[in-house]
């Protein structure tokens, strides 16, 4: 699927610009409770498991990769869908089976 493409470019990326543990976070606050079925972890249960300095550090990670899906996101959308009211509906609809990660 388009959001599977999208996950794993993403993991690339990250992987590429030396994030691995930020998509490993964003990995198990936002994917893994969107395909699996199960509750978001906490930042707090982050910062034990992945020896953080703090919720506010999980978050800034969260963040980045979440700007870095977006970014591969829209520019999926763009080559499949030309009207842009179309492709900011898409978009909508793709960010929603994923959730915020809130």
């Amino acid at each position: 699927s388009q959001i599977d493409d999208v996950l794993k470019r993403t993991k690339q990326r990250c992987e590429d610009d030396g994030l691995s543990l930020h998509w490993e976070i964003f990995k198990a606050r936002v994917v893994d409770p969107a395909f699996e079925s199960k509750a978001a972890p906490s930042y707090a249960v982050l910062v034990d498991k992945y020896d953080l300095s703090g919720p506010g550090q999980a978050a800034n990670m969260m963040v980045i990769v979440k700007r870095h899906f977006a970014r591969l996101l829209w520019e999926a959308i763009g080559e499949t869908v030309s009207d842009p009211l179309m492709a900011k509906l898409e978009l909508e609809d793709l960010l929603g089976i994923l959730g915020d990660g809130s």
